[in-house]
């Protein structure tokens, strides 16, 4: 392997996989009848006025939202701004409560991998909500999120019948970590986007999975489906600009997640199961790793940039290859470990909760202190069953009881490994 000093490395598939987009199905929004929306599901944290395009959609779709409130918006705000715009919605002021989650084991990392972020708490109240009204489609939608039309999210709804989570294509500002953006920024074309949890379908009665507290949460809750997820990407929508550089210890913050959630996808690009994430594959990852963000220090360094672009890209970089520094085999075989039992911790937990008692007896049931609701009653959920998907190859897929779904796949060969010669 080549000194990363040189910037002589051809990193693409070598040192880093700049795309995962192989292990998508693009299905155009155009061919797929779409289907109703139970609910928007908003874990929300910027000002209430932020909310407006999820409510909009809310509007177009005829479902409701729920929205998990912390930071510059209260449950509150969030109701007010419903009644205003005439959208069923109910909202919860999130804090300082387990609101009856199990406890997981991921969340007892070592301190300097330490994420202090409640979005996926709020994701996770989100899933429990669903399962006690009986909201059976889902779309996770971010404040910072816009663009999305009726028919891309109706096509997404009625997709995650048939995948574990399914994706709308951002055509936005570039949604990827701080040093997947520094590699997009000195390589171009290099670095491609994956679908996320910003706009991400998914059926939550079948599905099994949970968000840890980790970044790339929202990979690890598609893994959670099974060792080979079934994913796909349809309709659109924009992510809003921010600046990835604007506080160095991001990069901090999301070097652990990175680790985890590239390496294990780094496997499926490879078409090998995650159970082959062993401590010779983690030491090997974890090499490369540290190579790639020595390699994109280099070029930065190497001059020719804007200098407080330059600068702030180093500071960056800098509090990544510390976090990386410290990271372990070890380390990621433990997380790894400790998420696999917090599945099983979670699947039982969803099993015992009730379901289908509606949004109004699902709140009264949870007793979640600080929920405010809207005064629009929440729409009807129609009937399981009761909807029928046409495919472009005119294959008709009618759901029932009897279909494929994620947790019967344990021993299936990936439909993304090499063919065999």
């Amino acid at each position: 392997m080549d000194d990363a000093s040189t910037g002589t490395l051809s990193i693409d598939r070598i040192l880093h996989h700049g795309s995962h987009r192989q292990l998508l199905r693009r299905i155009s929004a155009s061919n797929v009848p779409g289907t109703r929306v139970d609910a928007i599901v908003v874990p929300a944290a910027r000002s209430v006025e932020s909310l407006g395009n999820a409510l909009a959609l809310a509007t177009d779709l005829s479902c409701g939202v729920i929205v998990l409130c912390s930071g510059n918006v209260t449950a509150t705000e969030a109701a007010v701004a419903g009644n205003a715009a005439k959208v069923s919605l109910i909202a919860l002021d999130v804090g300082g409560e387990d609101y009856g989650l199990p406890q997981f084991e991921t969340k007892k990392v070592p301190s300097r991998f330490a994420r202090p972020s409640d979005t996926s708490l709020k994701r996770n109240l989100g899933l429990v909500v669903a399962k006690v009204a009986g909201l059976e489609r889902l779309l996770f939608l971010d404040d910072d999120i816009v663009g999305i039309t009726r028919s891309g999210a109706r096509a997404a709804a009625a997709l995650a019948e048939w995948f574990d989570a399914v994706g709308l294509e951002n055509k936005g500002y570039p949604d990827n970590s701080v040093v997947c953006h520094t590699y997009r920024e000195l390589e171009e074309g290099g670095q491609q986007q994956f679908i996320g949890v910003g706009a991400l379908a998914v059926d939550a009665r079948s599905n099994p999975s949970f968000f840890p507290n980790i970044y790339n949460q929202d990979w690890m809750f598609m893994l959670g489906s099974g060792p080979w997820p079934r994913l796909a990407v349809t309709g659109r929508m924009k992510q809003v600009a921010y600046d990835p550089f604007a506080d160095p210890d991001r990069a901090r913050r999301e070097e652990f997640g990175d680790c985890i959630g590239e390496g294990l996808y780094w496997l499926l690009d490879e078409g090998v199961s995650i159970e082959r994430a062993d401590s010779e594959h983690w030491t090997d990852f974890l090499k490369r790793r540290s190579y790639f963000i020595q390699h994109l220090i280099a070029r930065v360094e190497a001059g020719g940039y804007e200098k407080s672009w330059g600068e702030r890209v180093l500071d960056s970089l800098q509090l990544a290859q510390e976090t990386n520094a410290k990271v372990t085999p070890e380390t990621c075989l433990d997380f790894v470990q400790r998420w696999r039992a917090d599945l099983g911790t979670w699947r039982e937990f969803i099993a015992q909760l009730p379901a289908d008692l509606g949004v109004a007896k699902a709140l009264e049931h949870l007793g979640w202190p600080g929920v405010v609701q809207s005064e629009r009653p929440w729409p009807a959920v129609a009937s399981l069953g009761e909807d029928r998907l046409i495919f472009p190859n005119g294959r008709a897929c009618v759901a029932d009881q009897q279909a494929d779904r994620p947790s019967d796949r344990s021993g299936e060969t990936s439909p993304f490994a090499p063919a065999a010669t």
